[in-house]
């Protein structure tokens, strides 16, 4: 259980950042989603409030593209929570279209977000420590044919190995920085096949490919392959639980996998 933990999710609203938030609530957290997606809050409010009826979870509105607004709501949520112990750190989208926009808020906002987070938990500031979880996807570890995407997410995974090499990090703050690499996931963003059309698009042919690569691996696997809601919120709890993980890449690509594992990183010799 994570009785009486306070949780930050961004993008938290739908896809693996809502299965988290539930995973954390079923395991007794109080939650707090940053988000930029209003018109989804009504209906979650009213579903959470059904099922979770002793649960605790907020709403603050974020534009986590936007330095300030990101600086503002992170403030906000840990004054709703009163304290922070965990960031999911989340958030992403997919759009091959805009590279730029991917690397954005996949890898820049991250960044922004995981040192928020360590100002907001670091024991060097008077707080008690905590776990950062970023979302890295399967494609930080490896190349499937999304360009800016895996660029921003590999961008990810080297991030959370890097904080942890730097020396004395974990004693100065208290704070654990590991990223979790799944596979598909059944969420909105998976099943989006096409990109909109933009004028870098026109600029460079070879991102009409992508279409046709990610509407072939989607094709390839049904719904029934890819990992439940449920699994990868869960195993999300997992990775706060191992309280000996800092600087990890937890990976679990398949539903069929019976565990997770952690990446081994072979340096250069």
């Amino acid at each position: 259980m994570l009785k009486n933990q306070k949780a930050i999710v961004t993008g938290g609203l739908k896809g693996i950042g809502k299965g988290v938030s539930e995973a954390l609530l079923r395991n007794g957290a109080m939650v707090a989603i940053v988000d930029i997606a209003d018109h989804l809050w009504h209906e979650i409010n009213n579903d959470w409030t059904n099922k979770f009826p002793n649960g605790q979870f907020y709403y603050v509105k974020c534009d986590l593209f936007n330095r300030q607004s990101t600086i503002s709501a992170f403030k906000e949520a840990y004054e709703i929570l009163d304290g922070l112990n965990i960031v999911i750190n989340n958030a992403g989208i997919y759009d091959e279209s805009d590279w730029e926009r991917s690397i954005d808020i996949n890898l820049k906002a991250m960044i922004r977000v995981a040192y928020i987070g360590i100002n907001l938990m670091s024991k060097e500031k008077g707080h008690f420590g905590g776990t950062i979880i970023n979302s890295a996807s399967g494609g930080g570890l490896s190349t499937v044919g999304f360009p800016s995407y895996c660029a921003a997410k590999h961008g990810v995974t080297s991030f959370t190995r890097s904080m942890s090499a730097i020396p004395e990090f974990y004693k100065l703050h208290g704070v654990r920085i590991n990223s979790m690499c799944l596979g598909a996931v059944h969420t909105d963003m998976t099943q989006q096949h096409d990109l909109r059309q933009s004028e870098e698009l026109d600029a460079l042919p070879s991102l009409h490919l992508v279409n046709k690569i990610k509407r072939e691996i989607v094709n390839s696997m049904s719904s029934e392959d890819m990992i439940p809601l449920e699994k990868a919120g869960d195993l999300y709890v997992k990775l706060i639980r191992d309280t000996n993980a800092h600087g990890e890449n937890m990976i679990y690509i398949s539903k069929y996998q019976k565990e997770p594992y952690y990446h081994e990183f072979k340096g250069l010799n």
